[in-house]
């Protein structure tokens, strides 16, 4: 026995899907960047970052959110010019930190901030689009 099922207007839909696909990637990009700004806020001025003379913590960055396909990728990061030592003082567990900070300053916390931020974004692309529906 056979069932043979058609669909009309497939190209229809799958050109619909392209079209919320890109109406959706600026919202997206914008919604993980205010995310990771936020998160780096809290790296920054939580006490996550070793501090002696502030420049390791003045020195986080979020770069610009990209889209690759259909994944959106935002980059924090530590270091600039002391990339080196950034990465010394993430990595050296042994280290004491006596003022503030901690190894693994940037992990740490996102792994925390992680299961967090995407009912943030799904609610700004939520209303992003009951504004285009309305």
């Amino acid at each position: 026995m056979a069932i043979t099922i058609t669909l009309d207007g497939a190209d229809t839909v799958a050109r619909n899907m392209q079209t919320i696909r890109a109406a959706t990637g600026p919202e997206l990009r914008a919604s993980l960047h205010t995310e990771a700004e936020l998160i780096m806020t809290d790296i920054k001025t939580g006490g996550w970052v070793p501090k002696d003379t502030g420049a390791l913590e003045t020195s986080g960055f979020v770069e610009p959110t990209k889209l690759v396909g259909d994944v959106a990728v935002a980059t924090l990061g530590f270091g600039g010019a002391a990339t080196r030592y950034a990465l010394i003082q993430h990595e050296a567990q042994h280290f004491n930190h006596p003022g503030q900070g901690q190894a693994k300053y940037l992990e740490a916390p996102l792994r925390l901030w992680a299961p967090r931020i995407l009912e943030p974004i799904a609610r700004r692309i939520r209303r992003m689009w009951a504004r285009r529906v309305n």
